[in-house]
């Protein structure tokens, strides 16, 4: 495993508080994926709680964002 592999590895390990599981995992992570960010990239139904809690860090973090959303009909 190259170095680049074992940090981002590390980096992910689960957080007792934060870890899978708990109500707040998703939205920590999200926060964290956008804190190590340049831009996002969204393909999403418009629908997702989790999905909106990233395009919303993404936009207060000023990040360049990408976003399409899907259509039952697009699909």
């Amino acid at each position: 495993m190259n170095a680049g592999r074992r940090r981002a590895a590390f980096r992910w390990l689960p957080n007792p508080r934060t870890g899978p599981g708990t109500a707040r995992a998703g939205f920590v992570r999200n926060r964290e994926m956008s804190e190590q960010a340049d831009a996002l990239v969204l393909v999403w139904s418009g629908r997702s709680p989790g999905s909106q809690n990233m395009l919303m860090e993404a936009a207060k973090r000023g990040l360049k964002i990408h976003q399409h959303i899907i259509r039952e009909t697009d699909a």
